[in-house]
């Protein structure tokens, strides 16, 4: 619901200052979100452990622990056989967040000089896609059970691709809309059904390496728009 109230409050704010992508207008309404992020953010300083909550934290890895150990012992010859498949996860996320980075930061800008799309215009499929993504994460689970994880995420990530080819050849602003909103769904989608894999088959006394390493791919996205808005400025 949060994720949704942003957009809903960004249509206010065009509606109320002007719905054009004008520089001076765009950092007012920046500059909003950031006070409300920061006022958010500041709440975490007044939470503090309780010595209760300490303990409890501690039987709870405890007791993680124990069922873990059941499970290494079950899954400690897969791990062995297919010890590539951490890799290609991780691999294939690297791609995923590089191409990513390069990509959906920029729709914006792209509508806007492709199609003369409007901020206002624009704003719903950001305040329904948090949605989309809700309903998707329980579609995803449900699907992988009935055809397999790792036949789903190929699924879903080829869905991801096309998505991507209809907004780069298609013509019509409704399509394009649609493709947008089901690429954003769809990649919400495949993170925790990659993560997922990645730790079942990652060595035990290993995945928490594997998870910060996944970590910081994940951040790789931001970076990667360095790239988008080379080209974004250049083509």
């Amino acid at each position: 619901i949060g994720r949704m109230m942003g957009p809903v409050l960004n249509v206010w704010f065009y509606l109320e200052f002007g719905d054009e992508w004008d520089i001076g207008i765009l950092k007012v309404i920046f500059s909003i979100g950031v006070s409300i992020n920061c006022v958010s953010a500041s709440m975490g300083l007044f939470f503090r452990p309780t010595k209760d909550e300490s303990v409890n934290m501690i039987e709870l890895v405890e007791t993680h622990s124990e069922i873990d150990g059941d499970d290494t012992i079950k899954n400690e010859n897969n791990n062995n056989k297919y010890w590539t498949v951490p890799w290609l996860i991780l691999i294939g996320s690297l791609i995923a967040m590089i191409a990513a980075g390069t990509t959906s930061k920029f729709m914006p800008i792209f509508f806007m000089q492709d199609y003369s799309v409007s901020p206002v215009q624009l704003m719903p499929i950001y305040v329904f896609a948090p949605l989309g993504s809700a309903i998707g994460a329980l579609f995803v689970p449900a699907l992988a059970s009935k055809i397999g994880r790792a036949k789903a995420l190929i699924l879903l990530a080829l869905l991801v691709s096309v998505s991507l080819i209809v907004l780069t050849f298609g013509q019509d602003i409704n399509l394009l809309f649609i493709a947008f909103f089901f690429r954003f769904v769809i990649t919400n989608a495949l993170d925790p059904l990659e993560k997922s894999i990645l730790m079942e088959f990652a060595p035990q006394e290993n995945r928490g390496k594997w998870g910060a390493v996944d970590s910081l791919i994940s951040s790789f996205w931001s970076g990667s728009a360095i790239i988008g808005g080379y080209v974004s400025l250049t083509w």
